[in-house]
């Protein structure tokens, strides 16, 4: 089937505006902290001598060791999942920070035939600590990039790595013309 040029600058117009809102999006700091798959975390004590004749302080730290390289490989894997269109509803609710109060949401973007199309190609993922990410992709109709260079954020929570909220709340927002439920 054949696409029409305006469908393919309606798609592109869309999307290129969610670059502009995702770009500024990012983590609301309602995410725990935790150790990230691919990594572990080692208590240390440290008793160090104070100055004076008080008692020696005793301080715990946490030393985290980080693999990037397997975080990476997860925060791709979930972002291109989230956003293939052979993923269900239940599959993306599962894969978005907070998915279960955006169910509705997720379901009236999947349902969206326009947005309903689009799949990303993640071409750059940037840690900002363990539990947070900058994701830069394109958003691809077919094989044409209809917005490159999205950035979004994924986060770590206890259920893994997850699209940020506000970057799903940021595209949904665009997709439906409003706010979503949810959001």
């Amino acid at each position: 089937m054949q696409r029409s040029r305006g469908f393919t600058v309606g798609i592109g117009a869309l999307l290129g505006a969610a670059l502009f809102v995702t770009a500024c999006g990012g983590d609301d700091g309602s995410s725990p902290n935790t150790t990230a798959p691919g990594t572990s975390a080692n208590a240390t004590t440290v008793v160090t001598a104070a100055p004076t004749s008080a008692a020696p302080t005793t301080v715990a730290t946490t030393v985290v060791n980080f693999d990037e390289s397997a975080a990476r490989a997860e925060v791709t894997t979930m972002w291109e999942k989230f956003f293939d269109k052979a993923s269900s509803v239940d599959e993306r609710v599962a894969l978005v920070e907070d998915g279960t109060a955006l169910t509705e949401a997720i379901g009236m973007v999947k349902s969206n035939p326009f947005i309903g199309q689009a799949t990303a190609a993640v071409k750059r993922v940037t840690f900002e600590g363990a539990a947070k990410a900058t994701v830069l992709y394109d958003i691809l109709v077919g094989a044409t990039p209809a917005l490159p260079d999205a950035q979004g954020i994924a986060v770590l929570t206890d259920a893994g790595w997850q699209v940020s909220k506000e970057t799903f709340c940021s595209l949904a927002g665009l997709a439906l013309g409003a706010a979503p439920p949810g959001c």
